[in-house]
């Protein structure tokens, strides 16, 4: 064995208390590094421009129940989102935009006096991430059952300040949580940029470092002196500077 590489023999599981800290921080950074950082910024942007589907159209084989589903789910799109703000295909471009850079998101089903619409839940109002529990039935908003199933998932509501409160257990029927695992035992999602964290921050120094040395070397100008300490004349940098060069030394 390599006496200067110490192997790992052991690892967290993937909702210790100390994953799941390290989750939250990832995600705060590579939010960070999406708005400061303009090499990678339009990344997500992109991804959920080419992910984001255009139309849906039924194919049941009747074309009179085709022609009233689909101006029922049109109707139904222009409305989906509970504040009013956001179509649908709006709000699945913002969650395939969020998903990637927070590690998940979510969408509770809501019925209001209008019927179903949705609700866009980013990462950090699933569960608190001020807080920290040790229930082995509540991990990082998400609340679960003997077998380990979710069965709800809890929703903060956040104020202008910053401040969690009314926490809400949304039924996991009614909540459709949207995450890429790469573990059996993974319960919430993890940034896509957690690789590359750290080499954007550091590229992104160095760049920054660059453009301060480029800058101050713009506003340096060069001074050129002849042997007596006087200016050069002033066609020191034209094809024909030795000659003038030659000229001067040869009258001295």
């Amino acid at each position: 064995a390599n006496r200067l590489f110490n192997p790992r023999t052991n690892e967290a599981p993937s909702e210790s208390p100390k994953t799941i800290r390290e989750r939250k921080v990832m995600m705060f950074e590579a939010r960070d590094l999406i708005a400061n950082f303009s090499a990678i910024a339009g990344v997500p942007e992109k991804f959920a421009l080419n992910c984001t589907p255009n139309e849906w159209s039924p194919a049941t084989g009747d074309r009179d129940y085709d022609r009233a589903i689909a101006d029922y789910f049109h109707a139904w799109c222009k409305k989906a989102d509970v504040t009013g703000r956001h179509s649908f295909r709006q709000l699945i471009g913002m969650a395939l935009q969020m998903r990637p850079v927070d590690g998940d998101c979510g969408f509770a089903l809501r019925k209001t006096a209008d019927g179903l619409r949705l609700q866009l839940v980013p990462a950090d109002l699933i569960g608190n991430p001020a807080e920290i529990s040790n229930f082995d039935k509540y991990i990082d908003g998400i609340v679960v059952d003997d077998f380990g199933k979710p069965v709800a998932y809890r929703v903060f509501q956040r104020d202008r300040n910053g401040s969690y409160s009314n926490p809400e257990d949304v039924p996991a029927r009614a909540f459709c949580h949207y995450f890429d695992p790469f573990r059996a035992d993974q319960y919430r999602g993890v940034t896509e940029f957690h690789a590359v964290i750290n080499t954007a921050r550091m590229l992104k120094g160095i760049l920054d470092a660059e453009q301060v040395g480029v800058r101050f070397a713009s506003q340096q100008a060069a001074l050129v002196f002849n042997e007596r300490g006087s200016a050069s004349p002033r066609q020191a940098f034209s094809p024909f500077a030795d000659r003038f060069q030659g000229s001067a030394k040869g009258r001295r």
